[in-house]
């Protein structure tokens, strides 16, 4: 019994010393397995060339197709470029037209603004001037007055204002107004009048005579200008220039008995005979009843007797 013990153990004991010997030399040779590189190995590099070969064909084959559909595609995508340029030309034709639209409906706008803003001011102005005309001159100051507060630059409305000013004696007001407006019009020949009958009124004579002067400048259409002129050079004593200036205006109107008057006065002094006689023909003729015809004819006689 002892014998078939025996022979049943001996197979285990050998199993047992032959894996005891097997994990032995393991034990010896895995710092030596530890040390391969799989990676080195001929198979794994093998197949890494492999895998990077065929990587590189698909990347190539990738790139090339990509080339060859934006050939396909180039005509397309520049039609599309086209398309989308010519909507923004046209986009941009919209905005224009809008933006045109819109300014004229602005400038109309504006433009009907404007011209009710015009219709007010000349009401105001009409009715100014007519308080001017009836005497109620505080009715007319405030209406001249709304009228600038509506248009600042309105040369009738400072007029108005001037003119009730040299009404009610405000001379310092209407000089002021009147320079105003030769400010927003230099070439205002009204004002410069009215600035010199200012002047004139106060006896200076030199500033007047400047205003009339240059008011003769813009407009020289006006007889009474030169018949003014005429005077403040007479008074200045400056004979020969006021002869000139009497002249201008009877050129003006031949058949005023005032200026025909003047004009035989100032042509005695300065001893003009022929313009003397002619002055008192033309006198003769317009104002036959004038009473210095008498006086005026022994003064030509006397011129005569005189270059005898």
């Amino acid at each position: 019994m002892v014998h078939k013990h025996m022979n049943t153990l001996v197979p285990f004991i050998i199993i047992i010393v032959s894996l005891a010997v097997i994990i032995a030399i393991i034990v010896r040779r895995f710092p030596q397995l530890a040390l391969l590189d799989i990676e080195s190995a001929p198979e794994t590099q093998e197949g890494k060339k492999k895998d990077d070969f065929l990587k590189s064909r698909v990347h190539k084959q990738a790139e090339k197709n990509k080339k060859e559909r934006l050939v396909r595609l180039h005509p397309y995508i520049q039609k599309l470029k086209e398309i989308q340029l010519k909507f923004r030309k046209y986009v941009g034709r919209v905005e224009k037209r809008i933006i045109k639209e819109r300014q004229k409906d602005i400038s109309a706008l504006t433009e009907e603004v404007k011209f009710q803003k015009q219709g007010e001011v000349r009401s105001l102005v009409q009715v100014g001037q007519k308080a001017v005309q009836e005497g109620r001159f505080d009715i007319a100051e405030k209406n001249f007055l709304d009228a600038v507060k509506v248009d600042a630059k309105n040369i009738d409305a400072y007029r108005g204002l001037a003119e009730v000013y040299c009404s009610q004696d405000q001379v310092d007001e209407a000089k002021q107004t009147l320079e105003f407006i030769l400010h927003l019009d230099p070439s205002d020949d009204h004002s410069m009048m009215k600035l010199g009958d200012i002047y004139a009124e106060e006896g200076k004579t030199e500033e007047a005579l400047s205003y009339y002067q240059q008011a003769v400048l813009v407009n020289e259409i006006y007889a009474s200008r030169f018949a003014k002129i005429s005077e403040l050079l007479f008074k200045l004593e400056q004979f020969e220039a006021a002869y000139e200036s009497i002249e201008q205006a009877v050129e003006l109107e031949p058949n005023n008995p005032k200026y025909l008057d003047k004009l035989l006065e100032i042509s005695i002094m300065v001893g003009t005979k022929e313009s003397a006689l002619h002055a008192f023909d033309k006198l003769r003729l317009v104002n036959p009843e004038n009473k210095k015809l008498k006086v005026y004819r022994e003064k030509i006689h006397k011129m005569s007797e005189g270059k005898e």
